[in-house]
């Protein structure tokens, strides 16, 4: 899980600068990013035992929300919900 602000999971990069007030809360499964590493490539495992995500039950979530400032000067605060799912094994 990453519970930040938005710039945060990309370290802060300069393109991510517009969306520094941006608050993100990420959640994953292990066959999307995992916190062990088995098969010596020096970083975490994602979709282990797979050739790719295909098949292998990865999903994540991002949850994004802020405000901004209309043309009449009114607060107006927004959200953002994003499920992302690995296609199964026997997708067309």
């Amino acid at each position: 899980m990453f519970n930040g602000r938005y710039c945060d999971s990309y370290r802060d990069a300069d393109w991510c600068q517009p969306n520094a007030d941006v608050d993100l809360l990420m959640k994953w499964n292990d066959a999307w990013l995992s916190n062990v590493e088995c098969d010596d490539d020096s970083m975490l495992d994602r979709y282990y035992g797979f050739d790719s995500y295909i098949g292998s039950g990865a999903w994540t979530t991002n949850h994004q929300s802020g405000s901004h400032e209309d043309d009449d000067g009114q607060t107006c605060n927004w959200n953002y919900f994003v499920k992302i799912v690995a296609a199964p094994a026997d997708a067309t």
